[in-house]
């Protein structure tokens, strides 16, 4: 039989544990017990008696499998072994053995981390001067991540985290509900910092409730590896005061305490959090205004709308307002694709939009954060309780307006609103949550990353992030002023220090008003760099040279409650946003393209202490939360597109068809 046949589908079974998998584990069979059981595998005839032992019993391979034989891990929720190999190419006689170890390894309890002492295991072959014959063993080189050097290596450590994060998952999941609807309305000190912990925290726990009782050990032992002495959530500032919260204490006391462990001792609180006590008195003033009804949201449909409140409507949504125009456009010419003009968004208004008889818009890449919802509370009579003259509200995607790597950066401490800005991005499905990426900017010997924070050239790096664990990691180099920037090239660079990257990463260059997203697809591999774009600085203005090609340069496709980017798709209306309804003027003017077939599949918040009216403003904490709690729930009749602020700078293509044919670019 051919073993190093048999041996090479080990190996690549590794490689596909160490690639696909999420850790590396090791059952309890007893080494020399599974030796035995390897040997006593071979079917009839298949391990002949070599001189002393049988053909197969040798130290080599004896070691291999002491050392690595029992070793696991989960790919696709299901557990695999080291012996789960490619039949294919390999001798019955081995398919057998490696059958029947895959079963015993797979039925045993997980008895905790792989370790080993040494990267290489077992060796590839061997010379008999006796026989003159060269021999193949079993032989794999792991990856350093699971050789144990020190005392404190990190492996070393997970009995511990795994305790710790057995105890944090016993949490109450409603108390870190309650400690997000106060983080939500500012109610804790720095509180914002808090969210993206304690949002990881209901995922873990929602997670380890899904793995089911097959993976649930797995699944303790994997993550208390990849969080490390994040584990220990319970021991933590904000763990403690969920579990106060969680035990009934008074939620005033358990903020208090949580206020001394980690605010400075001259912190004094603007106000209480928000208690039952303000939640009654809140809605004591609600019904004495007679506004309870307009507390309860609901997505809003074309028939809510009239038709003095929209700038064009296609004929099918003309239809539903009562005023179907009947008038046909004349045949349209073909568009000239060669040329796309540009047009202000006030012109597209004012001259283009009057004249349409259809338009299809494409939305881009970058855009996703544009996509909004229209809000109408259920009970179309209810008093107003919005600063404007009526009770229509909207919501953005992740109600944010910026994009949203800029806003994860911002929300990880980092500076986004330098001259340059050089962001990274990973970890998004969850991927990667072991790997470390790092940023790096090379210039004229100036060397910005996590050893050399504060570069000669001004570039600081602010936010350094080792393990993603369940959130989507950042990482972010700027410079404040273009003209402090020395001339010459900046190399931006993302480097995998560790772990082999899978999920790819997402990068941002942000240089004054311009700013290009990228998007790097393939796999990283351990130490491995990719070079994404160089800016070259002269004399305060800069110029950039793409190595990736910027995602808003590219026809790459993604989806978005029902819409395809970079392609054209029907608009059913288009109407400025309800504050600027009825020809009123508060605040800052949207405009928003509603789409056919665009779906928000989420609850959608309708209230914001921003829109509130002014006599609401005593109880806007208790808003906050409510704003918070009762969502408007999920429906498919709804109007839903994408908005854009006419403050901020963006642009959409747009077809515009009616007397003729034509594609511009809307410039906002």
């Amino acid at each position: 039989m051919n073993f190093q046949a048999f041996s090479t589908a080990v190996s690549l079974q590794i490689d596909n544990m160490l690639t696909n998998g999420v850790t590396m584990l090791v059952t309890d069979v007893e080494k020399d017990a599974l030796y035995d059981y390897y040997l006593a595998s071979f079917p009839e005839g298949t391990n002949p008696l070599f001189r002393e032992r049988t053909e197969h019993d040798c130290n080599c391979c004896k070691s291999f499998i002491r050392k690595l034989g029992a070793a696991i891990t989960v790919i696709d929720g299901e557990i695999k072994s080291i012996w789960d190999i490619d039949e294919s190419g390999v001798d019955a006689g081995y398919v057998a053995v490696a059958n029947a170890m895959a079963d015993l390894v797979k039925q045993a309890n997980i008895k905790g981390m792989l370790k080993l002492e040494e990267a290489q295991v077992g060796t590839a072959t061997n010379f008999d001067g006796l026989t003159q014959q060269q021999y193949h063993h079993f032989n794999y080189r792991m990856v350093e991540e699971y050789v144990v050097d020190r005392p404190n290596h990190p492996l070393n450590l997970v009995l511990n985290h795994k305790t710790a994060l057995e105890n944090s998952l016993a949490l109450d999941p409603t108390a870190i509900e309650l400690v997000l609807e106060l983080v939500e309305s500012g109610s804790l000190y720095r509180g914002e910092e808090k969210k993206n912990l304690l949002d990881t925290w209901l995922a873990a726990i929602e997670d380890y409730n899904a793995v089911g009782l097959e993976l649930s050990d797995f699944w303790l032992w994997s993550q208390a590896y990849i969080l490390g002495e994040y584990a220990n959530f319970r021991g933590s500032a904000i763990g403690a005061l969920v579990e106060a919260i969680a035990k009934g204490e008074d939620l005033n006391v358990a903020v208090t305490k949580y206020e001394k462990m980690v605010a400075p001792e001259n912190y004094k609180r603007s106000s209480a959090p928000v208690t039952q006590g303000m939640i009654n008195k809140a809605m004591e003033k609600v019904q004495a205004l007679g506004i309870e009804p307009a507390l309860t949201r609901r997505f809003a449909n074309i028939d809510d709308i009239t038709i003095n409140n929209v700038l064009f409507a296609d004929n099918s949504a003309k239809e539903s307002m009562g005023v179907f125009d009947a008038i046909k456009p004349t045949k349209n010419q073909v568009p000239n694709l060669d040329k796309v003009e540009e047009v202000s968004v006030h012109d597209f208004i004012n001259n283009i939009l009057p004249k349409a008889a259809s338009l299809e818009v494409m939305v881009n890449n970058n855009q996703l954060n544009n996509f909004v919802s229209l809000v109408a509370p259920v009970d179309a009579n209810a008093a107003n309780i919005l600063k404007w003259g009526n009770n229509f509200s909207w919501s953005y995607n992740g109600e944010v307006t910026d994009s949203l790597m800029k806003e994860r950066v911002k929300s990880a401490g980092g500076n986004v609103e330098g001259d340059v800005r050089f962001s990274i991005q990973w970890n998004e499905n969850q991927q990667d949550r072991t790997v470390d990426l790092d940023a790096h900017s090379y210039n004229l010997g100036s060397h910005v990353y996590f050893c050399n924070m504060k570069g000669t050239c001004g570039g600081v790096l602010d936010v350094d992030i080792r393990q993603p664990w369940y959130k989507v990691a950042v990482e972010n180099i700027v410079w404040d002023n273009i003209n402090s920037m020395p001339n010459g090239d900046y190399h931006l660079r993302v480097h995998a220090f560790s772990g082999s990257l899978k999920g790819g990463f997402k990068a941002e260059v942000a240089i004054l008003d311009d700013a290009y997203e990228y998007a790097f697809t393939q796999p990283l591999h351990n130490d491995k760099t990719v070079t994404v774009a160089t800016v070259t600085v002269n004399n305060g203005t800069a110029t950039i040279n793409h190595h990736i090609n910027p995602a808003s340069a590219t026809t790459a496709i993604k989806e978005m409650w029902g819409v395809h980017t970079n392609q054209f798709v029907k608009v059913q209306t288009v109407l400025n946003s309800p504050n600027h309804w009825d020809g009123e003027q508060t605040g800052h003017k949207h405009l928003f393209f509603m789409l056919d077939g665009c779906i928000n599949p989420e609850p959608v918040r309708g209230l914001y202490n921003e829109f509130l009216a002014p006599e609401l403003h005593e109880n806007r904490k208790v808003f906050e939360v409510l704003g918070y709690k009762l969502k408007a729930p999920h429906t498919d009749k709804q109007l839903s597109g994408v908005g854009f602020s006419l403050e901020r700078r963006n642009e959409l293509v747009c077809k515009v068809s009616g007397a003729f044919s034509r594609i511009i670019k809307i410039k906002f």
